[in-house]
């Protein structure tokens, strides 16, 4: 009897030691996974926010204009005395804005105006094929030296909330956020929120580049900064097309996931997966048969506003370290959408709320959303 005793304590206790030691193993492997889904959010959004300030540290900052002004022009053309006021309008080379006007008189000749170096005045005008400097206080005149010795004279206006070279480092699409850049223009001071990149390794692990949420889509929503007639979000979004830059040969899966589910729970629950390969590096629109083209007509459509997708890469042999990527969603009109979840409205720090999805060498998947702050 003592000895059966013995035997069934021996056996509890190893069953308890079993237990504990399942629960540590358990525990362990959480933390680890836990630290490789830190590490990765960590990863991308650092990039993501280092593009975003670089984006907002190029352009020179802020640099005002003054009005384009009506040019009034006199001289004796035409066999006549002739005058007329020649109306000017802000235009954009690539480099610099400049005013530029069409005359009545000589319908085929273009008023070129040139900004002075701080923007507040002009230093000089090209009209006919001839070129005058200009000079004076709130009034400037000029004669230029064409045929007819044309006197042009100039009022100095306003400010008028333009940028110097189109491009004002606020962290927004527009000029000021009250004032649009002319003929639909924009600059690049939001791509960082509207375009993911990063590096997936070649190790052939599965590589989680791009997970939307409801928490993220409330997150895009929020910051100040995504406003104005092009400011496109996900959760608007029910016809998305998505374009991609992949720089070698790859391995590429799109889960969809049941996003009622995990708005609930937070459980990953697979509604549907397709994967595609190619041997080669690729750039283009994912089309319906998960190929790569440059036309837009036969692509994959994502319901942004409806479904919760996975996008996974990894590399599929090629040669090198990293597979670099680039990618980015466009509602159907081609307005890029905004996907990456970066509050850039504070003017002391930026906001990631990342997110990442790992699949274990079991297949299943563990998610977890993280914010990073870090000073501007």
């Amino acid at each position: 009897m003592y000895a059966i005793l013995l035997v069934n304590f021996a056996v509890i206790l190893g069953y308890i030691v079993f237990l504990k030691s399942q629960t540590l193993l358990e525990n362990t492997r959480y933390s680890e996974m836990n630290g490789k889904l830190s590490k990765n959010i960590e990863e991308r959004g650092s990039a993501s926010m280092d593009y975003g300030l670089s984006l907002n540290r190029n352009g020179g900052w802020f640099v005002d204009t003054t009005t384009c002004p009506v040019l009034s022009f006199s001289g004796s053309g035409l066999g006549s005395t002739y005058s007329e006021s020649v109306p000017t309008f802000p235009l954009f080379d690539g480099t610099q804005v400049f005013c530029s006007g069409s005359s009545v008189v000589y319908p085929w000749e273009t008023a070129i105006l040139s900004y002075a170096p701080d923007f507040r005045s002009f230093s000089g005008i090209t009209f006919r094929a001839a070129f005058s400097e200009l000079s004076g206080g709130s009034t400037m005149t000029g004669i230029l030296n064409d045929a007819d010795e044309s006197l042009v004279t100039l009022v100095l206006g306003g400010d008028t909330g333009i940028d110097a070279n189109f491009d004002s480092d606020d962290y927004r699409y527009d000029s000021t956020g009250s004032v649009q850049y002319p003929d639909g223009s924009v600059d690049d001071d939001d791509l960082a929120r509207k375009i993911s990149y990063g590096y997936a390794r070649k190790d052939k692990i599965w590589r989680n580049v791009f997970w939307n949420t409801d928490t993220s889509a409330k997150r895009i929503r929020e910051n100040p900064n995504n406003t104005g007639a092009l400011a496109i979000f996900p959760d608007q979004t029910g016809t998305g097309i998505l374009h991609l830059d992949l720089d070698g040969s790859y391995m590429l899966k799109i889960v969809e996931f049941d996003a009622a589910t995990y708005a609930a729970t937070k459980e990953l629950r697979i509604r549907s997966t397709v994967s595609a390969s190619s041997l080669t590096g690729a750039i283009g629109y994912l089309q319906a048969d998960l190929s790569v083209a440059t036309g837009s007509s036969h692509a994959r459509i994502f319901d942004l506003k409806n479904k919760n997708y996975g996008i996974f890469l990894t590399d599929s042999g090629s040669l090198g370290d990293f597979l670099k990527y680039k990618f980015s969603f466009a509602n159907q009109s081609g307005n890029l959408v905004y996907t990456v979840p970066i509050d850039d409205s504070d003017p002391y720090q930026i906001v990631y709320y990342g997110n990442d999805i790992i699949i274990d060498s079991e297949n299943k998947m563990i998610s977890k959303e993280q914010e990073i702050i870090r000073p501007k």
